[in-house]
């Protein structure tokens, strides 16, 4: 493995075609391996690519239908529209635990619709396309520098999804929810103690209808409380104080702790999203760091470093959304370091 400088995967289901197919069970499968044969003809022990302590790059997906909402089976959950897109980089970066998350492309001259699903948008919708703007919620926001660390959802719930950046040179920190639920939920998120002084935070939301609706979140007493849409996606950036350099202390705990609270009138509870289950747990505080070098806004490269902080989401329980219950996020180890390259 000395000769190998990382992995690249791509983004399809079961099957290594349908995108509708990709589940957070695969992508465990893919970064820890497994002890017991998950099906006839295949090795009981095969390891995951974690162990070789080496990054993994995603590079190639698509096939999701432009509509805000499409499914691949009749009335079931959103799997195959720009939604679904959310939901796969969420599992891709925190289960998955990829260092880069690339689609097929982002235009090629053909229409955006049902006959072509390749691209993201076109020269019609340009930034206004679903597809688009289901990934600007993570490459807009999730840079080259920024730390993915720790985010849990608690109540119960287990639809909501969440994951978290920080980025010390610049002390800012990047929400990102995703609601797996038809109907709305009502998060309160407390933010980590660094980066500290984050006073506002900027709120991007997408749902059916209404994609990226800009608003302002206050913050006080280091809470911040936001509405999700159902079957909707929610970033939140805010700036604080830059953090000291630490001399490249890697693995040091964590130095500061977030909450996500239910407010009451929270969201039914339904599915089984849950936060991000694959940022490593204990006292140990390690993360994920997007690469050290030029960014493009169609990818969000990470790689797995020291963390400083944790953000826990819940929110309110209720009674189970009907079409949402098919979806796991299985408990994975703690990742190890290693540093994005470019292959």
């Amino acid at each position: 493995s000395a000769a190998i400088a990382g992995f690249a995967i791509h983004g399809y289901g079961s099957d290594g075609v349908s995108s509708a197919g990709a589940s957070s069970q695969m992508w465990a499968w893919w970064a820890n391996g497994w002890q017991t044969s998950p099906a006839a003809g295949i090795p009981a022990t095969v390891k995951g690519f974690a162990s070789y302590g080496k990054p993994s790059w995603m590079t190639e997906t698509s096939g999701e239908k432009p509509e805000w909402l499409a499914s691949s089976s009749t009335g079931g959950f959103p799997d195959q529209g720009a939604f679904s897109i959310a939901v796969k980089i969420h599992q891709a970066l925190t289960t998955g635990q990829q260092s880069a998350w690339l689609y097929w492309q982002l235009t090629d001259g053909s229409p955006a619709d049902d006959a072509h699903v390749e691209p993201l948008t076109d020269a019609t919708q340009l930034a206004n396309g679903p597809k688009y703007v289901a990934a600007k919620h993570f490459f807009r926001a999730v840079r080259p520098g920024a730390q993915r660390v720790a985010a849990t959802v608690g109540g119960g719930s287990t639809t909501l999804l969440a994951s978290a950046f920080v980025q010390d040179a610049t002390g800012s920190l990047t929400v990102v929810l995703v609601n797996e639920a038809a109907t709305a939920a009502t998060v309160e998120v407390d933010l980590p103690a660094t980066p500290a002084g984050i006073t506002s935070l900027s709120a991007f939301t997408s749902s059916s209808g209404k994609l990226w609706q800009a608003s302002a979140v206050n913050v006080a007493g280091g809470k911040a409380s936001i509405p999700v849409p159902g079957y909707g996606v929610v970033t939140l950036t805010g700036g604080g104080t830059p953090a000291p350099s630490d001399g490249g202390a890697e693995g040091a705990p964590g130095t500061g702790d977030a909450a996500v609270s239910p407010e009451a009138g929270g969201g039914d509870d339904g599915g089984a999203g849950g936060g991000d289950n694959a940022t490593p747990a204990g006292s140990s505080g390690c993360g994920c760091r997007t690469a050290d070098a030029p960014g493009s806004s169609l990818a969000a490269l990470l790689a797995m470093v020291t963390a400083a902080a944790l953000v826990t989401c819940r929110r309110a329980s209720a009674p189970r959304s009907a079409g949402s219950a098919r979806r796991s996020t299985p408990p994975a180890r703690r990742p190890r370091r290693s540093r994005a390259r470019r292959r």
